[in-house]
Formats: structure tokens, C-alpha cells, sequence
């Protein structure tokens, strides 16, 4: 197993640990992320996964709105497992932000990211766990900084929060993020 698959299977566990707790009727909750709600972060999530693929094999992505989260989120989570175990197709380039790039290499430079992070939004919104894991956190965090003024262009992140000064790895990672965290 290569790490980038490890790596998300891991926040794609925790992810998926989170959906599945979802108390009825709190998908309509609003979300940390602005003017979203619970179920938006998973359509995005899931969406994202989809376009992913969907650039791999070169077809035009669609987008189409989640009906079953969980099972939805599993299919799509499952497709770029596969992908993510098949060492040729792993190396295919697809467009990113920077240029093409290996969907293993966009993978886990940015959709792990993302999952990470939407999993802490979803669990907020729906009074789930929030714990993500530390570790990862720290290098997302590593991973954005640099790139901190084009994440601040409309539709990506909103400004920066500032984090209480103890702050631990996570609450680090969501401050930047423009979440807020207390």
C-alpha cells in the first residue's frame, strides 16, 4: 500500500465514522464553512471526489447533487481507493491548481487536506467528534501556508482566525482555515 493511499484511507475512515453518526435531521445544520450546511460539506466532498475521477478518465464531470450521503460517499471514496492501488493508473496525470499533476501526488497533497478538514466542518456541525488526527493536521497546515494568499480568493477559504495562543495542531489548522474555533 503506498503512504498517499494509506493516508487517505485513514482520513477517509474518519470521514466516514463521522456520516455514519449523523444524527436525523441535523444534515440541514448549518456548517462551519459559511452558508453551507452539513449536507452541503458532504455534496462538496463527494463532488470533488467525482470531478477527480471524472478528469482521470477524461470525461466531463456533471455535477450532481448527493441524495445518500453514506452510500454515496462510499462509492466515490471506493473508486479513488482503487485508483489510488493501481500504480499505473495512480501516475496519470489530471489537472490541478499548479498544472497537471499524478492523482497521487493531488491526492495527497490536496484532497486529503480537504477531507481532513471537512471532517472536523461536519462533525461541528452536527455535534460530532471533532478529534482529527493531530499529525495529519500539522501537515496540512505545512502544506497551506505557502500557498495563503491564493487560498484567500472568493470560494476557497475566508480570512484567517487567529487561534488561542495554546493552540494545539487542529485548532491551528481550522483558525488558518477561517474557521472559527472556540
Amino acid at each position: 500500500m503506498s503512504a498517499t493511499l494509506e493516508r487517505y484511507c485513514h482520513v477517509a475512515d474518519d470521514l466516514t465514522a463521522r456520516v455514519v453518526a449523523v444524527p436525523p435531521g441535523a444534515w440541514d445544520n448549518p456548517s462551519p464553512c459559511e452558508d453551507w450546511t452539513a449536507h452541503q460539506v458532504m455534496d462538496h466532498v463527494i463532488g470533488n471526489a467525482r470531478a477527480l475521477l471524472d478528469r482521470l478518465s477524461g470525461v466531463e464531470h456533471v455535477s450532481a447533487s448527493v441524495q445518500d450521503v453514506a452510500g454515496d460517499w462510499a462509492t466515490a471514496r471506493a473508486a479513488v481507493e482503487e485508483v489510488l492501488a493501481d500504480p499505473v493508473r495512480a501516475k496519470q496525470d489530471v489537472p490541478g491548481p499548479m498544472g497537471p499533476m499524478p492523482f497521487e501526488v493531488f491526492v495527497g497533497r490536496f484532497v486529503c487536506m480537504d477531507i481532513l478538514i471537512h471532517t472536523w466542518d461536519l462533525a461541528r456541525a452536527t455535534g460530532g467528534d471533532e478529534n482529527v488526527d493531530a499529525e495529519f493536521a500539522t501537515h496540512a497546515l505545512e502544506g497551506l501556508r505557502p500557498m495563503d494568499a491564493m487560498l484567500r480568493r472568493p470560494g476557497l477559504f475566508g480570512p484567517a482566525v487567529e487561534p488561542p495562543p495554546d493552540a494545539d495542531a487542529v485548532t491551528q489548522l481550522m483558525a488558518f482555515c477561517g474557521r472559527k474555533v472556540s
